[in-house]
């Protein structure tokens, strides 16, 4: 089938794209902007055609791309068209795929909800990878609220996109084991593994007519919202000290939990067990260097090495 991945420069992008582009036929990538940013960056467009190319004509607006990781390489690997998008290009998102008539688009990361317009231009619609076990934990954020709540299997939903935010009927589904502590880049890791299986199942189902949609319950779970950064969100005097250790583990790219001291950045380390004198939550320093402190005991603190 003829595909276009849409997503950003991480693991749960990557390993899809790699699996599909092996057995399918890849025709278009489209970087996602970061969720925190207005549109800053507009819209470039590239083909191995050369540099300034009929689709980059049409789209118009090649405004300079943040200088950070990128798709833009792996497009001219696959030697396919490139489009950065934000909030303020969506038309041009509709240019490119009626330009390319791909029969279905991936999507592991996407910033903003699409009009229906653009959700039915391909014949098999939009197919969303989503982090959790739809419809637990729809929304922005699931990573951190699977921590949140301890949760010791996490997963993975294939699911045609709608109008709506992850409501979309499910084709595929599967968790997966996460062990206490495992940092949020090794989950999603392991959950990218097994979205790019799933994906690839799904995208065979659809091509050979055998693939079964089954519309999402109903439900109250609430909305896996986005985080403010200094949101007092541990539960310092009811979770144990392993509980938050986790929790500290799997969320410090959204949520700085503690006042970290000069220095960093810093790293969640492991946890001991033991009589701390210090206030729980506040940070530390012994013989052995800086550390969080619980009621039952310290979490140590490590220097993130640079790369």
């Amino acid at each position: 089938m003829r595909v276009v991945f849409i997503g950003k420069h991480n693991h749960f992008t990557l390993a899809p794209l790699a699996a599909v582009a092996e057995r399918h036929e890849l025709v278009g990538l489209v970087e996602s902007a970061k969720r925190v940013r207005r549109a800053t960056a507009g819209t470039q467009a590239r083909s191995a055609a050369g540099p300034v190319t009929l689709l980059a004509r049409i789209l118009g607006r090649a405004r300079r791309r943040p200088a950070e990781k990128s798709l833009e390489t792996l497009a001219e690997k696959f030697a396919v068209p490139y489009l950065f998008l934000d909030r303020g290009n969506v038309p041009d998102l509709a240019v490119y795929l009626r330009r390319l008539c791909p029969d279905v688009v991936c999507v592991p990361s996407l910033s903003q909800l699409l009009p229906a317009e653009v959700l039915n231009i391909p014949r098999f619609g939009f197919l969303n990878l989503h982090p959790s076990l739809l419809p637990k934990y729809h929304g922005p954020f699931p990573w951190f609220w699977q921590y949140y709540h301890y949760e010791q299997f996490f997963g993975v939903t294939v699911h045609r996109i709608d109008e709506g935010q992850d409501t979309g009927p499910i084709l595929k589904q599967a968790p997966f084991f996460v062990e206490r502590g495992t940092e949020v880049g090794e989950a999603e890791r392991r959950g990218a593994d097994v979205a790019a299986n799933l994906l690839c199942e799904a995208l065979n189902e659809l091509e050979s007519g055998t693939a079964r949609l089954r519309p999402q319950p109903r439900h109250d779970f609430p909305k896996a919202r986005i985080v403010r950064r200094d949101e007092p969100l541990v539960q310092w005097d009811e979770w144990d000290l392993q509980r938050v250790w986790h929790f500290l583990r799997g969320t410090q790219p959204w949520l700085d939990a503690v006042a970290y001291p000069p220095g960093g950045p810093w790293r969640i380390g492991p946890y001991e067990l033991g009589a701390c004198g210090e206030q729980s939550g506040t940070v530390g320093r012994d013989d052995q260097g800086n550390f969080i402190a619980h009621r039952q005991g310290k979490i140590r603190l490590w220097r993130r090495q640079a790369g």
